[in-house]
């Protein structure tokens, strides 16, 4: 090693440790000028983050007016009133037009300082001030929200429900600047949650009252039957007999007139236009309610207009329900020895071919007040909550008929005075018909002792997996000679089919089945049909066998899907012995 011109000699050992240093000495000087770089980006960092604080202090400067118009803009176009206060309860900023407006100022620039006492005493309700400005007060020494529902009476004359939310203003530094005052209308909110409260009550009601018309002829059927199993007397069982029809029937339209009301309430009510005989539907309905009539021993006339059409296109079975709904009310609400009109007349008939009908129900009934007579068309409600009571019924036959009628174009009123009888009426709107409407079938006419044998040397195939139900079947048509064969779910049905698809006329189809559902079984008997007769198996075809469906499902969509399934017809159960012999005629030549 050379050390000023001297050369020293260096041992091995010495030699390693100089290199040793000479090392470190590289490694910190790499390390020394890997910092000066970072302090020198850091330098450059904070002059850029300097800069940039500059600009913004003065882009705020130069903005302070645009960002106050900005803050007034989104005050006007905020929907409730809104305080804000300094400490000593003070208007400093809030929603000056709305507040000029509710509260009677001529200028949102009266506000600016403006105690709050001095803007909320300008009301009516001076109690709804007091309770406010005492909330501030609490707010400012608890420093915690605070909110409260009120009611208020402006002096514009108008009238709110509204929330009160107040709520503690502090800076930055945590201290408190002072409060903010929400108040928001809730009139709708609180009208409608009154209307929930008594639709609910008026539902609660109505259950109440439906339990009732369950029951009441549910204990009737029970309690006759139970009757005529314990009696040996045949006269006592064909009464017996005859009131668990009756009660049967009446459970039924209780029944009907629910399913109906849902519809109706789900927007699913829907009309099935035909063309019929207006002056055969309403005989029809006349058949059905003359009972009624004739046990009161009431008076009945009918009034027909000549100018109707004889034939209509519309839907007779909906129009038929609202009619013999007012007369049943009609014979109801009517003493014996009374009497009931019914009058039609046709009210106008326009450019575009449609005739304005007008029924009129009058009965010499109780009659209805003027201040029951509003509640009269409301679902779930009727005119006096002692009419269920004394005379029975759902209340939903009015509401029920007034969807009707609107739906084909009309309205339905009452003319009525309390112990002066009532006049129902409706109009509906109809094109004249095509006078294609069929004639009534033999369903309608077909009478029990008719039905021997008319059908002996026929055989049907019942597809029905309950027990109760087949047993139905078999023992009404018995009179009738036919032969049946049953099958307990619609594979089986195929199955039995398809081995001797001759031996059978039709077949009466259930819709719901296990293993097998009707829809199902249709659509595989076709499906064989159509291999068998390579594709002539069309409605009307000779060699397709006739199909009805025997269900409970009775709604139009139910009855549509049997059809597109293949089904050529729908019978309802309960099964209506006229309606099913109807069957039979329609579809075994």
């Amino acid at each position: 090693m050379d050390f000023n011109g001297v050369s020293l000699p260096l041992s091995p050992e010495q030699q390693e440790e100089l290199l040793k240093k000479l090392k470190t000495l590289e490694t910190d000087k790499a390390k020394t000028e890997r910092l000066i770089r970072k302090m020198k980006h850091d330098q450059e960092s904070l002059n850029v983050m300097y800069e940039n604080a500059i600009h913004l202090r003065d882009a705020n400067v130069r903005d302070k007016a645009r960002q106050y118009m900005y803050n007034r803009m989104l005050l006007e176009a905020f929907p409730s009133l809104l305080f804000v206060l300094d400490n000593h309860l003070q208007y400093v900023i809030g929603t000056d037009s709305l507040i000029t407006k509710l509260f009677g100022f001529s200028d949102g620039k009266e506000l600016a300082g403006m105690p709050l006492k001095d803007i909320i005493n300008r009301i009516k309700n001076s109690e709804w001030a007091d309770n406010t400005l005492e909330s501030c007060k609490l707010v400012l020494n608890t420093r915690q929200l605070w909110s409260h529902i009120d009611y208020i009476e402006f002096l514009s004359g108008a009238k709110m429900h509204v929330s009160v939310s107040i709520a503690p203003v502090f800076n930055e530094a945590d201290q408190l600047q002072g409060v903010t005052v929400v108040i928001n209308d809730i009139t709708e909110l609180i009208n409608a949650r009154k209307q929930a409260e008594s639709a609910s009550k008026a539902k609660s009601r109505f259950l109440a009252n439906m339990s009732h018309e369950i029951r009441t002829p549910m204990n009737a059927i029970i309690g006759m039957t139970t009757i005529a199993m314990s009696s040996a007397d045949s006269a006592k069982k064909d009464y017996c007999l005859g009131k668990i029809v009756d009660s049967s029937k009446h459970l039924l339209g209780v029944i009907n007139d629910i399913l109906d009301m849902s519809k109706i309430e789900a927007d699913k009510l829907e009309l099935n236009p035909v063309n019929f005989n207006f002056e055969l539907m309403l005989q029809q309905v006349i058949t059905v309610v003359s009972f009624r009539i004739e046990e009161k021993k009431q008076r009945f006339i009918v009034d027909m207009d000549k100018a109707i059409p004889p034939f209509l296109f519309g839907d007779d079975q909906r129009l038929a329900q609202v009619i013999t709904n007012l007369l049943s009310n009609a014979a109801k609400f009517t003493p014996e020895g009374g009497t009931i009109r019914l009058t039609a007349k046709q009210t106008n008939a326009d450019d575009e071919g449609f005739h304005t009908i007008q029924v009129e129900v009058t009965d010499s009934g109780i009659g209805i007040s003027e201040e029951q007579q509003y509640r009269l068309f409301n679902p779930f409600q009727q005119a006096d909550s002692s009419t269920s009571r004394n005379f029975g019924g759902t209340g939903l036959g009015l509401a029920i008929s007034k969807r009707i009628v609107e739906m084909m174009g009309g309205g339905i009123w009452i003319e009525s005075e309390a112990g002066k009888g009532s006049t129902f009426a409706f109009t509906v709107r109809m094109k004249k018909g095509s006078g294609e409407a069929l004639e009534v079938s033999g369903e309608h006419t077909f009478l029990l002792q008719e039905a021997e044998n008319v059908f002996k040397g026929k055989r049907v195939l019942l597809a029905e997996d309950v027990d109760i139900n087949r047993e139905i079947v078999l023992t009404l048509l018995e009179p009738t000679g036919i032969e049946i064969d049953c099958a307990e779910n619609g594979a089986e049905a195929v199955e039995l089919f398809t081995a001797d698809p001759e031996k059978y006329s039709m077949i009466f189809m259930d819709v719901q089945m296990p293993v097998m559902d009707g829809y199902e079984a249709t659509g595989k008997i076709r499906d064989w049909e159509s291999k068998r007769d390579g594709g002539t198996d069309a409605p009307g075809s000779s060699k397709r066998i006739p199909i009805v469906a025997m269900t409970a499902n009775v709604f139009r969509e139910d009855i549509e899907r049997c059809l597109l399934a293949g089904m050529d017809d729908h019978v309802g159960k309960p099964l209506d012995f006229k309606e099913v012999i109807g069957k039979l005629h329609n579809y075994i030549k």
